[in-house]
């Protein structure tokens, strides 16, 4: 029997041939694209509030020796008597440039006096890049034995040359010492040589502040093995004979009433006829490193010259 078909029949059929065919071809039925919304912008940070304005001082040393040059004059160097004071601005624990600094002496010893004048207000500088600015302050050992002085620094923030209320200031001491040294004897017989018994002392003395220590420096000039002319000492007992002594630094702090004191062996000479010598230099040690660096001054008395006398 022969199937009849409508004419709607058959055009339901073809649709549903090409839908079909049309999803064969694309896979799946495409997805629409959602477009995403913009994310805010974040709100700025607020900057940090620097902090208060703040200084320290220092000094160069806190004990000077009074006629001595603090690093043996070199060009531009400071002078007998004077002492580098450092004051150092920061902000918030960072240096803080471009901020004046003032000072004044405070206060001086009784009968001695500074260079500026006790109570002058003195412009000190503009801090640098790391916050520092330095200047001098001379003391005058009027009265003779030694003595202090204390500075104020302070940001003048103003800036007037007066010390406003609430400015950041610092104060700084610095004491003087009168100090001198001696050696006893400064000849030993040959005899005593090497027999193990000290042969000389050393002694440093120092006038002035109650509490105030100078640190020094002692050194033995001498060779190993000696020569014509020359011995070898130590500031410990003797080593064996023929063997060298290696002990030709000792350091101390003097202080009122307690000399630093030293003491010394000849250890080795050449038994030829001549007297032979060696050297003890005492040095202020001004930066306390333990050494007697260049520029750094021989204490009154230094050196010493200690003669082996040949029979």
């Amino acid at each position: 029997m022969r199937a009849r078909f409508s004419a709607r029949a058959l055009g339901r059929v073809a649709l549903l041939v090409v839908a079909a065919l049309v999803v064969a071809a694309c896979g799946t039925t495409p997805t629409a694209q959602v477009t995403p919304s913009p994310s805010p912008s974040p709100s700025p940070s607020p900057s940090p509030t620097p902090g208060p304005v703040a200084i320290s001082a220092s000094a160069l040393f806190s004990v000077g020796a009074v006629g001595l040059d603090p690093d043996g004059s070199a060009p531009g160097s400071l002078q007998p008597n004077e002492n580098r004071i450092t004051a150092t601005v920061t902000q918030g624990g960072a240096p803080k440039a471009g901020v004046e600094v003032a000072f004044r002496v405070l206060s001086v010893s009784s009968g001695d006096d500074t260079d500026p004048d006790l109570g002058t207000n003195t412009f000190a500088g503009i801090s640098g890049s790391d916050g520092k600015v330095s200047f001098v302050v001379k003391f005058n050992d009027v009265g003779g034995g030694g003595g202090s002085y204390t500075v104020r620094v302070w940001a003048d923030l103003t800036p007037n040359g007066l010390q406003d209320s609430g400015e950041p200031f610092a104060d700084v001491t610095v004491q003087y010492v009168v100090v001198t040294a001696a050696l006893a004897p400064t000849s030993v017989a040959e005899a005593n040589v090497g027999d193990g018994t000290k042969d000389a002392t050393l002694t440093v003395t120092v006038t002035g502040p109650t509490g105030a220590t100078l640190p020094v420096v002692a050194a033995i000039t001498d060779i190993f093995p000696p020569v014509p002319n020359i011995a070898n000492a130590s500031f410990a007992a003797c080593n064996p004979v023929g063997s060298d002594d290696g002990v030709n630094i000792k350091t101390g702090s003097p202080a009122q009433a307690s000399p630093f004191t030293a003491d010394i062996w000849a250890c080795n000479y050449v038994n030829d006829g001549t007297p032979d010598t060696f050297q003890v230099k005492v040095f202020w040690d001004v930066n306390g490193n333990g050494v007697a660096d260049p520029g750094e001054p021989h204490v009154p008395g230094s050196p010493f010259t200690v003669t082996i006398t040949d029979s």
